[in-house]
């Protein structure tokens, strides 16, 4: 099948490709897609492949749509969030198994302590009731100036019963694993509910993920000497 890829390259920027991942055939050489670009992620969403990548001076989370039917045609960026922190570009995004399959993404809003999070539709834009999707919703979650984020989604029944799991470190430097509601065309999402705490000390990474009524969630720590790094592990049963 068409496979993406996209990453940041020693020329600088992000780059991207399409090939073939069964014949190798290239269908896209890599290609600059911004030369101030960084934190490229790939996810599928609905009959699409997405290509997502933050633009700081700019504010900006732009998109590039690759239609695996037609994976040589061209294509043109498109903006898909323009209130991203400027300075602490911490965005993550998966996809879902909805109707729709849109994927689902999460944001530092610029200029606050917020997150914002939501649905992105295949089209290539936010979520909506026009879309099909519940609209974006900002949680003020009072992160603290360094904290990064993450962002997992668990399908249960295609709407507000399905679950949207986030990881951040708040002021404090507290962890915090939340968890809201799907949502649907016309259930709004809502502020999400404190599922566990981690008492974090220089948290670099978080990586998340769910399965079952299992939420995981690894805080990577840093420190003055390599040898003392360490992972964090805690899994939540909801």
């Amino acid at each position: 099948g068409v496979t993406v890829a996209a990453w940041e390259d020693s020329q600088g920027g992000v780059w991207w490709s399409v090939v073939d991942a069964a014949t190798g055939r290239i269908h896209r050489a890599p290609t600059l897609a911004n030369a101030s670009a960084v934190s490229p992620r790939c996810v599928p969403c609905g009959p699409n492949l997405h290509i997502y990548y933050a633009i700081p001076s700019l504010r900006r989370i732009d998109l590039i749509s690759v239609n695996p039917e037609a994976p040589s045609a061209a294509v043109a960026p498109s903006i898909l969030i323009d209130d991203i922190d400027s300075t602490r570009t911490f965005y993550d995004a998966v996809p879902t198994g909805r109707p729709g399959t849109p994927s689902v993404i999460v944001w530092r809003e610029h200029g606050s302590t917020s997150l914002r999070f939501g649905y992105v539709d295949s089209s290539g834009v936010l979520g909506s009731p026009a879309t099909g999707h519940p609209s974006v919703f900002t949680h003020a979650a009072a992160m603290i100036a360094t904290s990064t984020l993450a962002i997992a989604f668990l399908d249960v029944d295609g709407g507000n019963g399905d679950s949207i799991y986030l990881a951040y470190v708040s002021t404090g430097g507290t962890g915090e694993l939340v968890i809201a509601d799907g949502g649907d065309s016309v259930t709004p999402i809502v502020a999400p509910d404190l599922l566990s705490t981690y008492a974090s000390t220089l948290v670099t990474r978080i990586a998340l993920a769910a399965a079952g009524t299992m939420a995981w969630v690894a805080w990577e720590e840093s420190a003055v000497e390599p040898s003392e790094r360490f992972c964090a592990l805690q899994g939540v049963d909801q």
